[in-house]
């Protein structure tokens, strides 16, 4: 998948809960917050479009 980024919710622990695959043409960076309009799944994890940048 081109121009995306792994992502999890603020309350999934890295590593055992499922992640999201974001899929934007904006550069994040770990840590960065941003809302995600989900668009698809698979047997564990989401996939979706960032809809906006969060501010910390």
């Amino acid at each position: 998948m081109e121009n995306a980024y792994i992502g999890r919710t603020y309350m999934d622990a890295p590593g055992v809960d499922s992640n999201i695959f974001v899929v934007t043409d904006e550069e994040l960076m770990s840590g960065d917050f941003v809302k995600v309009s989900v668009t698809g799944a698979n047997d564990y994890d989401l996939i979706g479009d960032m809809t906006e940048r969060l501010e910390d």
